[in-house]
């Protein structure tokens, strides 16, 4: 008795210490240079919202709390009151608060995302818990790693944004319904309905996650699992699924304040908003196929690593080919079904964008993880060919880090050249604001005088919110909007790759660039500094800048 006691303190103290040392896997990268590193061009959308919130609950306006339009409830909770909480501490200090002052806007960034990469972390490490059980410890930890520092992911995830955390709670909830499927436990039903509840009270496109909870319950019972003959399985996995489905309505009903009061308005400003005019009210951007079923597949190829794109075939492959002996195994092939029915999902609204491979990204890498755990297991008695393929792979993954930090989100493959063969071929890389932080830091530290008194001008208005937020001067987003006093100076301009060739540098010469580093650098954010130049002046010269 005294031994089992034992044996159960260690397994305890073991999943502990796995939870913690994962948890860190995720959440170090995550930290470093966290709220310097960028704001991406949404940040100072949410940043109103993440405000209104807390203010409203505390005034008791529930139906105020809705705001427009994901609906992004859990990162208004835990982000909206972080920031809430902060900026009334310093308030209460300093007699003023430091909303939208540069001086202290790094400080803000990294309070409002720190919660969000948290949880990131929580969920990572519990990620790994559950794929430790339902397949093996190894497997889960080459998932873990891979997942986490993944560039393109990574970047992403430290966005003052959704898609990241709404992808994390989702991919958990599936793998905890998994868990509940082959081990049982009314518990990890209801927290699989719980965190998928949270994941549609974030984002609500994660709801594509229950049909395929309630295909993958009809193949477990159908097929895997056939003790009580097709009907009563049939039976079964739809009772699951509606209980799953129950709990996730309830939990989503119990965080979001606007339910409370108003549940059909805020479904109908749900349904409005937040599928039919985002969802179908954009376009595709430009691809080599230009095909709206195959770019996500496309994309996947584009911003993925090569090493981990090309795992992600083999795994597919290998699952085809051992379909016999693989089809059984609950948790590929569960991740396959999620993975197809949300591919397809996400293919059919107007609106595509690269960001939103990044709701199905751990269900591809999970694949990578299972072809890499083959192969590793195939070399089992090769060590040193293990040693010398995990040395290739974190070599390459340092020399990433060096290339793309703090943006790791402007990855792009090195099968396309990386971001300058992306260009070179006719493309425009997507800029969410990457490096528009580090030229406003430069300039607050390293430009002649003091920058408060600086004019810039950046040539886009949605790339204005990513640079003015950390620059200590004055930034318009073009010319125009400049005033027409006479006397006003231009100091600086701050643009693009593609807006740079408009830039009269006989008077305003190139002063920095930023933009990735090695072989392939790309200089994707251009200062020039100007001669004190007058507005009027430079107005003929740049009528205006290209805003696409």
């Amino acid at each position: 008795m005294l031994l089992t006691k034992s044996r159960n303190f260690l397994s305890k103290r073991s999943k502990s210490l796995a939870f913690i040392a994962i948890f860190m896997v995720f959440f170090t990268p995550r930290i470093i240079a966290l709220g310097s590193d960028m704001a991406n061009i949404d940040t100072l959308y949410w940043y109103p919202r993440l405000e209104k919130f807390p203010r409203e609950l505390i005034e008791g306006d529930l139906k105020g709390t809705y705001q427009q339009y994901h609906p992004g409830t859990t990162m208004l909770w835990v982000s909206g009151f972080a920031k809430y909480s902060f900026e009334m501490a310093f308030e209460y200090k300093y007699g003023y608060k430091p909303t939208y002052i540069p001086h202290h806007f790094i400080k803000i960034q990294f309070v409002t995302t720190f919660p969000l990469v948290f949880l990131i972390s929580v969920l990572g490490a519990i990620n790994y818990l559950l794929i430790r059980k339902l397949s093996n410890a190894k497997l889960a930890l080459i998932f873990s790693i891979i997942l986490s520092i993944e560039p393109f992911f990574l970047g992403i995830s430290k966005y003052i944004h959704l898609t990241a955390l709404s992808s994390m709670f989702g991919f958990t909830g599936f793998l905890t319904f998994l868990y509940y499927l082959k081990f049982k436990g009314k518990k990890y039903l209801i927290f699989s309905g719980v965190l998928q509840g949270l994941a549609i009270a974030t984002k609500i496109s994660l709801l594509v996650f229950h049909p395929a909870i309630g295909i993958t319950a009809l193949y477990y019972f159908m097929y895997v699992s056939r003790g009580k003959g097709y009907l009563k399985g049939f039976v079964e996995a739809t009772k699951l699924t509606l209980i799953n489905f129950a709990i996730a309505v309830a939990t989503f009903f119990a965080i979001s304040p606007y339910m409370w009061v108003a549940p059909i308005w805020g479904l109908k400003k749900i349904y409005e908003e937040g599928i039919v005019d985002t969802g179908f009210g954009g376009g595709m951007p430009d691809t080599f196929l230009n095909n709206q079923y195959t770019y996500y597949l496309e994309t996947s190829f584009i911003r993925i690593t090569p090493i981990i794109f090309i795992t992600f075939i083999l795994g597919l492959l290998l699952y085809c080919y051992r379909i016999k002996r693989e089809s059984k195994n609950l948790l590929l092939t569960g991740i396959l079904i999620s993975l197809i029915i949300y591919y397809l999902s996400m293919s059919i609204p107007s609106k595509l964008k690269d960001r939103y491979l990044v709701e199905f990204m751990p269900m591809m890498l999970l694949f990578s993880a299972y072809s890499m755990y083959e192969i590793f297991k195939k070399l089992r008695d090769k060590k040193i060919i293990i040693y010398s393929l995990v040395s290739v792979y974190f070599i390459y993954m340092a020399y990433t880090a060096y290339v793309y930090y703090p943006a790791y989100s402007f990855f792009h493959s090195e099968l396309i050249g990386g971001p300058g063969g992306y260009y070179s071929k006719g493309l425009r890389p997507v800029n969410r604001g990457e490096w528009y932080a580090q030229a406003a830091q430069y300039l607050n530290f390293n430009g002649e005088g003091k920058p408060e008194g600086k004019q810039v001008i950046i040539g886009n208005e949605s790339l204005t919110k990513s640079f003015a937020p950390f620059f200590y001067g004055t930034t318009y987003a073009e010319l125009g909007a400049v005033p027409d006093n006479k006397g006003i100076k231009i100091h600086y301009i701050v643009t693009r790759n593609d807006n740079q060739k408009y830039v009269p540098q006989d008077i305003c010469p190139l002063f920095k660039t930023f933009g990735t580093r090695g072989p392939m650098a790309f200089p994707n954010v251009f200062v020039f500094k100007c001669e004190n130049i007058l507005k009027d002046d430079l107005t003929k010269l740049i009528p205006t800048f290209p805003d696409y």
